[in-house]
């Protein structure tokens, strides 16, 4: 039985999935930046590049939406 390894996860798949996240936070509408800063540090981060480190960040103000999230997690893209 292989071990979860979050390095295993292609960048653009892990983004998604830490979208998903913010998204779903949101839903209600009544989340604040102070919790959305408390999302945003408990992700792991390592396994990605520079440029999808920001794209996670910029999901703090703008979080995406949960359709375009489970898009890219269901097409693998």
């Amino acid at each position: 039985m292989s071990t979860f390894d979050i390095n295993n996860i292609p960048p653009d798949q892990l983004v998604a999935f830490y979208g998903l996240s913010f998204a779903a936070a949101i839903v209600d509408g009544e989340i604040e930046k102070d919790e959305m800063l408390i999302i945003y540090e408990t992700l792991d981060l390592s396994p990605l590049s520079e440029e999808y480190r920001k794209k996670v960040h910029e999901f703090i103000i703008n979080p995406p939406d949960i359709e375009s999230c489970l898009e890219k997690l269901s097409n693998g893209s």
